[in-house]
C-alpha cells in the first residue's frame, strides 16, 4: 500500500467553489479552506486533511442527494466524484483484486458509485447543552453535556433529552428563545404553551411539538436558550456543534458527553 500522506492541494473551478460555499451550511470548518482557496488562473487551489475530505465528501453527497438541491444535482455528483479520488489518493489507496492494484480511477468510481447509490443520508446533529446562571442556579462553575440527536425529531424531544441529561424530571412547561437575556424579546420562540393552546408573550410564537429541530438550528453554530419551568426558571445554552451523515434514519438520541455534576431540579427535597 502506498504511504498515506497528511494532506492534498487541489485545483477547483469557480462553479465548484460556489457549491463548496453551499456545502458550507452543512459542513463545519469548510469556510475557513474556502477563505485560505490560491487562485490559480480560471481555477482555485485548496487543501484538506484525510479526516477533512471524508466528512466534506460525505456532506455533498447529502446534497446531491438532497431535494433542496435538486437543480443541481449533476454538478453536485460530479463534484463528489473528484472528491471521492482525492480522498482515496490522501489516504494512498491501491485497491488489490485478483492480483494487480486496481488504477486509482477505477477506486474511485467504485467507491463513488457505493456511496452515491444510497437512498438518503440523514443529518444528524451534535448539541452542546450547559447550564445558564438563573435564579435558582448561581454557581459560575460550567456544567456541560453533548447530546446526540436526529436534526429530523422535535424541538419536544430536544427538551425531553436536555433534562434527562441533566437528570430532571421532564415535568413542567418550557420553550426555546433566541434571545438569552430577555425572552419577551426573542424574535424566535417555540414554546409547550402554544401547544396547549396557552396565549403566547410574542404574537410570532411557535410551538414544539410540531417543529422540527433542523427547522430552528440550520447551521453549526446556531444557539437558542432553553427555559424550562416558568417558575423556578432553569436556563439552559443550546449551541449545534457538529452535523452528521447518518445511514440509519432512527438513529436514537443519546448523551454522548458529561462535564461537571448536575445540581438537583429541586434544591429542598
Amino acid at each position: 500500500m502506498v504511504e498515506p500522506i497528511r494532506k492534498i492541494a487541489f485545483l477547483l473551478n469557480k462553479s465548484e467553489m460556489n457549491l463548496l460555499v453551499e456545502s458550507s451550511l452543512v459542513t463545519k470548518g469548510v469556510e475557513k479552506h474556502i477563505v485560505k482557496a490560491v487562485p490559480k488562473g480560471a481555477k482555485y487551489q485548496i487543501e484538506f486533511s484525510a479526516d477533512e475530505l471524508e466528512c466534506l465528501r460525505d456532506s455533498v453527497a447529502f446534497c446531491a442527494d438532497h431535494e433542496k438541491f435538486k437543480k443541481k444535482a449533476i454538478k453536485w455528483r460530479n463534484l463528489f466524484y473528484k472528491l471521492v479520488m482525492f480522498y482515496l489518493l490522501v489516504l494512498g489507496l491501491k485497491v488489490q483484486k485478483n492480483g494487480p492494484g486496481v488504477p486509482i480511477e477505477t477506486a474511485c468510481k467504485k467507491e463513488a458509485s457505493k456511496l452515491i447509490s444510497r437512498k438518503k443520508f440523514f443529518q444528524y446533529y451534535i448539541f452542546n447543552v450547559w447550564i445558564e446562571p438563573s435564579f435558582l442556579y448561581k454557581s459560575g462553575k460550567k456544567i456541560f453535556r453533548e447530546i446526540g440527536i436526529s436534526a429530523d425529531e422535535s424541538l419536544y424531544k430536544l427538551a425531553e433529552m436536555i433534562t434527562r441529561a441533566f437528570n430532571f424530571y421532564f415535568d413542567h412547561a418550557f420553550g426555546f428563545y433566541d434571545n438569552f437575556k430577555n425572552v419577551r424579546n426573542s424574535k424566535k420562540a417555540y414554546e409547550l404553551l402554544f401547544d396547549m393552546g396557552e396565549e403566547a408573550f410574542n404574537p410570532e410564537t411557535k410551538g414544539v411539538k410540531k417543529t422540527k429541530i433542523q427547522e430552528v438550528f440550520k447551521k453549526v453554530g446556531n444557539k437558542m436558550l432553553f427555559l424550562f419551568d416558568y417558575g423556578d426558571e432553569w436556563h439552559f445554552g443550546v449551541e449545534l456543534k457538529r452535523i452528521r451523515q447518518e445511514k440509519n434514519a432512527k438513529a436514537k438520541p443519546v448523551i454522548l458527553k458529561k462535564t461537571g455534576k448536575a445540581p438537583k431540579q429541586y434544591p429542598s427535597w
